[in-house]
């Protein structure tokens, strides 16, 4: 399932962070780019689908997550 969430920068401008739940890769439509997760100016609209491709991760990505949920280091 796709999701998105507004995102608040210091100077007051919104991004929107859209990404799949289920850990899929997404397919902007307009161009067909590939990501994992996008983030654009909230005033620009994109469509996007997630595909069949699973997003890669590494250990040291995991025990970063890991870190930063249970308060250790980065």
């Amino acid at each position: 399932m796709i999701k998105q969430r507004l995102i608040v920068q210091e100077d007051g401008s919104h991004l929107i962070e859209t990404y799949s739940t289920e850990g899929y890769k997404i397919r902007q439509e307009e161009n067909g780019a590939i990501y994992d997760t996008a983030i654009d100016p909230e005033q620009w609209v994109r469509t996007y689908t997630e595909t069949d491709e699973l997003i890669e991760q590494s250990e040291e990505d995991a025990q970063q997550i890991l870190n930063i949920l249970f308060g250790g280091t980065e």
